[in-house]
């Protein structure tokens, strides 16, 4: 009686070190690989193909698929801050470019919040570059970028972003309809409702009449 079947048989394609996303510290690790093999009483024979690939940490233990060979925390966290800032730049900008009127005072705030949010000055060419692209874009389509990158932040993240558009509205001496218009498109944008929007609002007016005073 002739015993044939398939079996997968697991090796080792490559031993090396990555970033586990458990340990979150660099761990050696095995790439390693799942073939099926036709197999002869019950030993394989003809390899069929390659079943699965995986990749194990020697530290915890886990598996985890082979793009984690890629991950790099560090990366993730650049690309982070990249969304906060574009946020952060996108909403001030469309702020100032509502009423087509572009003061000197609300690219002073725009400088200011920028290196307040990233501890960095704001340089010239990427403040040109994004009022460029925000005239360019329609409010709406601007408004879907900034729910686009705005998802991981949290609400005083969100808060924060819509303070710092009224900051920039406000920067020229009174806040135009146009303005408050797309102020109101980009605390939606940011998931923000009517009520919380209009409480900020009223806060901000009561903060600049006390300073006022």
């Amino acid at each position: 009686m002739i015993i044939w079947g398939s079996r997968g048989v697991t090796s080792i394609k490559a031993r090396t070190r990555f970033i586990c996303p458990v340990c979150q510290c660099e761990s050696a690790c095995d790439h390693k690989r799942v073939r099926r093999f036709f197999t002869l009483y019950f030993i394989p024979i003809i390899p069929l193909g390659t079943h699965s690939e995986y990749v194990e940490c020697k530290k915890c233990g886990k598996a985890f698929e082979p793009e984690a060979l890629a991950h790099d925390p560090a990366a993730a966290g650049r690309e982070m801050q990249a969304m906060i800032e574009f946020v952060f730049l996108r909403a001030m900008t469309m702020t100032m470019c509502a009423d087509g009127n572009l003061h000197e005072s609300q690219i002073a705030r725009i400088r200011e919040a920028y290196q307040a949010t990233t501890s960095e000055e704001l340089p010239e060419e990427a403040l040109q570059g994004e009022m460029k692209d925000t005239l360019r874009l329609s409010a709406d389509a601007s408004a879907g970028l900034i729910e686009q990158y705005a998802a991981p932040m949290n609400n005083e993240g969100r808060e924060a972003v819509f303070r710092a558009a009224m900051v920039v509205a406000e920067a020229d001496g009174d806040v135009s309809a146009e303005e408050m218009a797309v102020l109101m498109t980009i605390g939606q944008a940011l998931g923000m409702t009517a009520a919380h929007m209009q409480g900020i609002v009223m806060s901000r007016r009561a903060e600049t009449e006390a300073t006022e005073a």
